[in-house]
């Protein structure tokens, strides 16, 4: 137990030597044990737990003590436990620093349920400090980061991140020139945004339609070590070429670059490759023989406006027909499977019928219940598939 401060009355009253001498003796031990006996300033501040008056260095797990207050400790090397002691053992206003110098983490560990900044635990990664307190029933601390990138890339768990004036963080915030990503097929590359470049080239497996020399920038999101995701963007014009993919890492490979659809590419020329469409969503031509739509699923609708029948005046039974109409479809079937064709006659009494149906085309006539001399406006629909 520590020496009291005598009274001022030992001091200041009447007293024989022998009580002086021992008040002079309690105030000596007093001071001896608020300073220290050897004068040093290091040896008062230890004592007084100054934060930062002393140091002492660790390599394993330790568990503070009262006399570790104010002090500094670090952590030189491993990845292990400082577990405090009870709050209420240390009081309140105890504190003390902790830096990480080594290369493994620090996990900083509260007796028993009593947490820190209301977590069970906190980890310091190499280079980060932090500086601990207590309010006697749980702790508090102002952690100090460890050291800034050294590079765009540099991934170092606790780094602080670089700004913009030096190349941005992953090509988060750059106002320069982006990194240029080795290899597409990496799952290695931390998460950020990267150029896809022709020099030095990007390797990998591009999108089918993006050649080596063309640009793009790319952005990289990594789940886990076994999950990754890119978005691409190409930075040409586009044309009719879409300018955007996305694909992503799973089970130990990369599934296929999948094409985004936006305004500037849904319309286009429909395309595939082995039932898998590869290009755009909808296609809409026209020519001497009507008007067709394509769509990405195989489906083909053509229609024509102006067939026209001379006229509606031979014999059918009790009805009248016109001779057959050859109408060609503007754009070609894959097969007459599912192929429907259908239409009318631009006349109320007359109707249209059809025959000899071909992936290219087919046979219309009109029919009518009265003779008609002359010429009838016929509209046709054809709907089947294109693959």
């Amino acid at each position: 137990m520590a020496t009291p401060l005598p009274p001022s009355s030992d001091f200041t009253s009447a007293a024989t030597q022998a009580a002086a001498q021992t008040a002079y003796g309690n105030q000596r031990a007093f001071l001896a044990g608020l300073l220290g006996t050897d004068g040093e300033v290091a040896t008062a501040l230890g004592i007084l737990g100054a934060l930062g008056g002393a140091y002492i260095g660790k390599t394993a797990a330790y568990t503070l003590v009262l006399g570790d207050r104010g002090k500094m400790i670090a952590a030189n090397s491993g990845t292990w436990t400082l577990s405090l002691l009870a709050a209420a053992t240390a009081s309140a206003g105890f504190s003390f620093m902790v830096l990480n110098r080594g290369a493994g983490v620090i996990t900083i560990d509260p007796n028993g349920s009593e947490v820190i900044n209301s977590a069970a635990t906190m980890v310091l990664v190499p280079g980060a400090a932090a500086i601990v307190i207590t309010n006697g029933t749980q702790w508090f601390a102002l952690e100090i980061p460890g050291p800034a990138q050294v590079a765009a890339t540099d991934a170092t768990a606790g780094a602080i991140l670089r700004v913009s004036v030096d190349g941005g963080s992953f090509g988060i915030g750059n106002l320069g020139t982006l990194t240029t990503i080795a290899n597409l097929d990496s799952i290695s590359v931390p998460s950020g945004f990267y150029a896809m470049r022709d020099s030095p080239t990007t390797l990998g497996t591009r999108p089918t339609d993006i050649g080596p020399l063309i640009w793009g920038i790319v952005e990289v999101q990594v789940f886990d070590s076994g999950t990754v995701h890119q978005r691409l963007w190409r930075n040409t014009a586009l044309g009719t070429t879409n300018g955007y993919y996305k694909r992503s890492y799973n089970a130990g490979a990369w599934g296929a670059w999948d094409m985004t659809f936006m305004r500037s590419n849904l319309l286009g020329t429909v395309a595939q490759t082995g039932g898998v469409p590869t290009g755009s969503v909808i296609e809409r031509g026209s020519n001497a023989n009507g008007e067709y739509v394509k769509y990405a699923d195989g489906t083909l609708i053509c229609t024509r406006a102006t067939l026209s029948a001379p006229n509606a005046n031979t014999a059918l039974g009790s009805i009248f027909r016109s001779a057959d109409v050859a109408w060609t479809f503007p754009a070609t079937f894959v097969n007459t499977t599912h192929l429907v064709v259908s239409g009318d006659v631009d006349d109320a009494d007359s109707w249209l019928a059809v025959n000899t149906i071909t992936t290219t085309g087919c046979n219309v006539r009109a029919l009518a219940g009265a003779t008609k001399a002359a010429a009838l406006t016929c509209r046709a629909s054809a709907i089947g598939r294109w693959f």
